[in-house]
């Protein structure tokens, strides 16, 4: 029995089994076995379906959570991982071939991991019996370390040529135009029972004054489209759906009410020209945008009333709004807790403190042991809204500067690469992606980002994974054909060059 033959079989018993839930489903008006057959139909089709990048590029952006009996908000990105691994077996086993891994794990990551793991060795801790408990445990951050070592480890299985990194790239152009336009819409429906499933999701839900929905994810869906649509090459589409991107991503960076937000996008815009040395592109970005800030403080200074998407984008420049829409206590928020992890850094500044270690952590009496303990339970979970400092703080100062060291490297050498590369321009393209995308992050880190982001370490590795399939792929040319020199002898040439050739020589 060959592939086809069994992926027809497969599909035939599914849809017999998922035909026979509708039926039951129906009869007794439980609809609880129509929806496990459901997942249970996609899944086989996902696994059947060649190919691995849909899924990893829906794992890494989804900013929903898998909603698993006793398991609170389980990553996505590890069941993706998980499920690859699965079928790539399962196909390989079919096929009897085994495909080889691009390594991208470089010396730096296998350090930062190593040290991650002896300092979660030092200290282990277990999590809460039922995805509950009392404590901090400190588990869920380990394991989101694991996550994006797994995603380093394991990505050249996935992504193993040129062909593979443009469809990934698309991928994640799409999907973040999905998730846009599905959250746009849910932004004004202002239900408190449609925020208590997105939050059950584990989707981040908070609300402007006005009662509209505000989700924090939006920003980063926009800047992808962004700097997807400010290079053009990558996604191969028309100018008007370029414009359209740009327009989608816009709009995602201002309804997403951040100022880190406006920040991220301000920056791509103007590294993507210097990357591309349109120096003249940038000088007009540059200031336009310095125009836009001007007239957002005087606008900001003169009308900023209330708590709006709009509004809260312009309180990066605006003292005045950022009083108006709380925007100024979110920094008080942050300081806070920069204040109390430098303390417990100063206690333990070359291996910090690890995570976890908060006895009772979920007991109160009133709200204000509520407001006291936050602050706890946020140093011992490393949500301290700073990822360098929350690095410091757990895994010690050397490990935040072996961090800051790594992407500092990464950008650098992806923005070499984005500028010196004339001869390939995916390549380019795909080096300057990273860049800007990197320096995104940078900046979104100093506010709220943690490291184990999977969609940052996916970035850093793409840059190494784009060089060494390049390299892969010089090294697989078959090599040039040498030039013989002539070496017919003296006589030879007189007997065949003709009666010319003689006169001439002679």
């Amino acid at each position: 029995m060959n592939h086809n033959q069994i992926r027809a079989l497969s599909l035939l018993i599914g849809a017999a089994f998922f035909a026979v839930c509708i039926g039951y489903s129906v009869a007794v008006e439980q609809y609880f076995l129509l929806a496990l057959a459901t997942c249970g139909v996609i899944g086989t089709i996902l696994f059947l379906m060649p190919g691995y990048i849909p899924l990893l590029a829906f794992g890494l952006l989804t900013p929903f959570a898998i909603p698993l009996p006793f398991i609170w908000g389980f990553p996505p990105v590890l069941f993706v991982l998980l499920f690859c691994f699965l079928k790539k077996s399962f196909r390989e086993g079919l096929a009897r071939h085994t495909n080889q891994r691009i390594n991208v794990m470089i010396v730096p990551f296998w350090i930062f991991f190593g040290w991650i793991f002896i300092r979660y060795c030092m200290n282990p801790v277990l999590p809460n019996a039922a995805g509950f408990g009392e404590n901090v445990t400190g588990f869920r951050p380990y394991l989101n370390y694991g996550i994006c070592f797994a995603l380093v480890a394991t990505l050249g299985f996935f992504i193993r040529v040129r062909a593979d990194i443009s469809k990934m790239i698309r991928w994640m152009a799409w999907v973040s135009l999905f998730l846009v336009l599905l959250l746009v819409p849910l932004m004004f429906v202002r239900s408190m029972g449609v925020a208590a499933v997105l939050q059950y999701l584990g989707l981040y839900v908070d609300m402007y004054d006005n009662g509209v929905f505000r989700f924090v994810v939006l920003p980063f869906f926009g800047i992808i489209l962004v700097s997807l649509s400010l290079l053009p090459e990558l996604l191969q589409i028309r100018t008007t759906f370029r414009w359209f991107l740009l327009s989608i991503g816009g709009l995602a960076v201002v309804l997403g009410g951040s100022r880190s937000g406006l920040l991220m996008a301000s920056a791509v815009v103007l590294v993507i020209p210097l990357l591309q040395r349109n120096f003249r592109k940038f000088t007009v970005i540059l200031v336009a945008i310095g125009a836009f800030f001007t007239a957002a403080y005087f606008v900001g200074e003169k009308v900023g009333r209330g708590d709006a998407a709009v509004l809260r984008v312009l309180a990066l420049v605006s003292p005045k709004v950022a009083e108006s829409t709380q925007a100024a206590g979110t920094w008080e928020f942050r300081e806070i807790r920069w204040r109390r992890a430098w303390m417990e850094i100063q206690n333990r500044p070359l291996v910090g403190r690890g995570y976890g270690g908060v006895e009772n952590a979920f007991i109160w009496s009133n709200w204000s042991n509520f407001e006291d303990a936050r602050v706890e339970i946020d140093i011992a979970s490393g949500g301290v809204h700073n990822g360098y400092i929350a690095c410091a703080l757990i895994f010690g100062i050397p490990a935040a500067l072996l961090f800051i060291g790594i992407l500092a490297w990464t950008i650098w050498r992806n923005a070499k690469m984005a500028m010196r590369e004339t001869s390939d321009s995916f390549s380019k393209n795909i080096h300057a992606f990273v860049c800007v995308n990197l320096i995104a992050y940078a900046l979104t880190i100093y506010i709220g980002t943690d490291l184990n982001n999977p969609m940052l370490w996916f970035l850093m590795a793409l840059g190494v994974l784009m060089e060494r399939v390049k390299r892969a792929k010089s090294s697989r040319l078959p090599p040039k054909e040498a030039v013989v020199p002539n070496r017919t002898p003296l006589h030879g040439a007189l007997n065949t060059g003709g009666a010319g050739s003689a006169r001439a020589i002679v």
